[in-house]
């Protein structure tokens, strides 16, 4: 017969005794523990019956004497036990390092944070607020975590293949996104406070003269580093959502490198199949015709796609069950041309990112205001000139 402890919660110290183990809690308001925060999930009638057994099994495991702070060591250690889909692997760690494994379990930030907070950096970020809002989005790459706390973001997502994780070194070197922690197979990438390019042309903040520069030089100084920056066809707005201007400094900051191809000749065949494949699904072409295309050839397309994309942003539309009417005014007419022209020169201008810099200021009046574009089954364009 199991014995049972008789439990009120406004006593100040409570004694579980289980087999030849005792642990003694201490009940403080201004000193949380995890036991405390274990029984305080637990709605408490004016008297109830604890069975330690059963409270120790469903909530949490106890060894005496153990250091619950996890090292930079013990750290280095859980990373080998990481899986696919944010999975991390609690029994094989326990296998073989038991005492680790149960800091894991015991340790407060892994109970609210999940594997997130494993990583080492990203791990000292989240210490430092008392509250993030955990979200999840479904991208391309598969569910992605936003953790947000105020005007502060973080993206924690698993690379979305081979080629990012070779290139992002180099990315970093550029200076032209935000800061971004690696760990294994994943990574976390810091939010831009400011607006996304799409946006601020639709709000009339950036002309399209300024646009044709943001995303003509974005294009042009990648290239000129061996790095294409595809973009989806229409309406993939790649180049539009993912390009940022920072609200404090101006500064152009580009995001998620997930679509991408360089040109290496040293890459493995595992990096070249993945090349060949990714060019396939963003031209929509069979893999034996993306294989055959060069780097210069990719860059072309890509080039277009962009242009044309672009024409299609600035112009008002209308949309039915099967066509997307794009209706000529002067004013779009004029827009397309002053974008056009500037994306034209910026590719060959040689400018870098990096020197580019633009106010988020308030509307131009005589801009025509850009409607987003959205598609349900649409199964053709079509372009009235």
């Amino acid at each position: 017969m199991e014995k049972q402890y008789y439990f009120i919660p406004k006593l100040i110290v409570i004694l579980f005794i289980y087999t030849s183990m005792s642990i003694e809690i201490t009940y403080n308001e201004h000193r949380p523990s995890v036991i405390r925060e274990a029984i305080q999930t637990i709605t408490l009638s004016p008297k109830i019956f604890i069975n330690t057994k059963t409270f120790q099994k469903k909530y949490i495991t106890i060894h005496p004497k153990i250091n619950n702070t996890l090292t930079l060591k013990d750290l280095k250690i859980c990373k080998q036990y990481w899986g696919k889909n944010y999975t991390f692997n609690i029994k094989m760690l326990s296998n073989a390092h038991p005492e680790l494994a149960n800091k894991i379990l015991t340790d407060p930030m892994y109970q609210k944070f999940g594997v997130a907070c494993l990583i080492p950096a990203f791990r000292d970020i989240l210490e430092k607020q008392t509250y993030w809002e955990i979200t999840s989005i479904q991208g391309s790459r598969g569910e992605i975590k936003l953790f947000k706390h105020k005007d502060i973001s973080y993206y924690f997502k698993p690379f979305q293949d081979c080629i990012e994780k070779k290139v992002l070194k180099k990315i970093n070197q550029l200076k032209i996104s935000p800061s971004v922690i690696v760990w294994g197979n994943y990574l976390v990438e810091k939010g831009v406070q400011g607006e996304n390019i799409s946006s601020m042309a639709r709000d009339k903040k950036l002309l399209p003269a300024q646009v044709g520069e943001i995303v003509g030089t974005t294009l042009g100084e990648l290239f000129k580093r061996g790095i294409i920056y595809l973009d989806k066809s229409f309406p993939g707005n790649i180049h539009l959502s993912h390009i940022f201007i920072e609200k404090n400094s101006g500064k152009v900051k580009i995001i998620d490198f997930g679509n991408i191809i360089i040109n290496d000749r040293n890459l493995s065949n595992e990096e070249n199949k993945t090349i060949s494949n990714t060019i396939s699904s963003i031209f929509s072409i069979p893999k034996n015709e993306a294989e055959k295309l060069s780097f210069y050839d990719v860059a072309e397309k890509n080039k277009n796609a962009v242009l044309f994309e672009l024409k299609i942003f600035y112009s008002s539309s209308s949309i039915d069950e099967q066509f997307i009417t794009i209706k000529n005014t002067k004013e779009f007419i004029a827009a397309r041309a002053a974008y056009e022209k500037a994306y034209q020169a910026a590719i060959t201008d040689h400018k870098k990112i990096s020197s580019l810099k633009y106010e988020i200021q308030k509307s131009h009046p005589k801009l025509p205001r850009v409607k987003p574009i959205t598609i349900s089954n649409a199964l053709h364009i079509k372009i009235s000139i």
